[in-house]
């Protein structure tokens, strides 16, 4: 996957998915390299994304952050609890000393932004419906947000093309709603083709203050 500017087309990072089953969980991690929101300066990061299967859900999120050279940024991590509804989030600095340390509310229909595309797999994209959930930003945000299915289109990606719906994703931003003209329309292509993988984005990259990104698979990979 890379990630390009909107306003220049120059690409700010590149990052590799893996997936992998152990048991009842399915694992996925991320290690990339760029700039990426909210530093300004070229970064490595290593991430793993824990869900359950049955029933599909999330189980943790952890991130490493580090510079060019290897030496520690930071770390973040995330374990969600679907039975006390809430998501303990601990944040680390370089020192591995605990500068954030909160819990969240869990709705039940909670997907973790980091990785949007593969909870949307089993949405029901093909019925042209609109569907709705709550949405984990990286600024630890909780939005409840409107999928739109706008139509199905052929889309192009490094990878090819591939024919996807076109999904817009609407936040619903509460008493923040006096911004929403300012923010960008934000949209998310899933592949027709079962399993319905994630294509490309377009939109911010991960906070309100972050820069206008297009996200796109550079590998045609179904086995990962």
């Amino acid at each position: 996957m890379q990630g390009v500017s909107a306003n220049d087309g120059v690409v700010r990072w590149t990052s590799h998915f893996r997936n992998q089953l152990n048991g009842n969980r399915w694992i996925v991690t991320e290690d990339g390299n760029g700039i990426r929101s909210p530093y300004t300066h070229s970064i490595r990061w290593h991430g793993e994304v824990v869900f359950s299967l049955s029933p599909f859900r999330p189980e943790g999120i952890m991130k490493e952050i580090t510079n060019l050279n290897g030496s520690l940024i930071a770390t973040e991590t995330l374990q969600f609890d679907f039975i006390a509804k809430k998501i303990h989030v601990i944040r680390k600095d370089a020192n591995r000393k605990i500068i954030l340390e909160k819990y969240l509310p869990l709705p039940e229909d909670t997907v973790p932004g980091v990785i949007v595309g593969i909870p949307l797999r089993s949405f029901p994209f093909e019925t042209g419906s609109d569907f709705s959930f709550h949405f984990l930003t990286e600024d630890l945000q909780i939005l409840p947000v409107t999928a739109h299915v706008v139509r199905k289109e052929l889309v192009g990606a490094p990878a090819g093309k591939v024919e996807a719906f076109r999904v817009q994703m609407i936040p619903h931003l509460g008493l923040l709603g006096l911004a929403a003209p300012v923010i960008p329309k934000m949209f998310i292509w899933q592949a027709v083709s079962p399993p319905h993988y994630w294509v490309k984005y377009e939109g911010l990259e991960s906070t309100i203050q972050s820069p206008q990104v297009r996200m796109e698979i550079t590998k045609m990979n179904y086995h990962d």
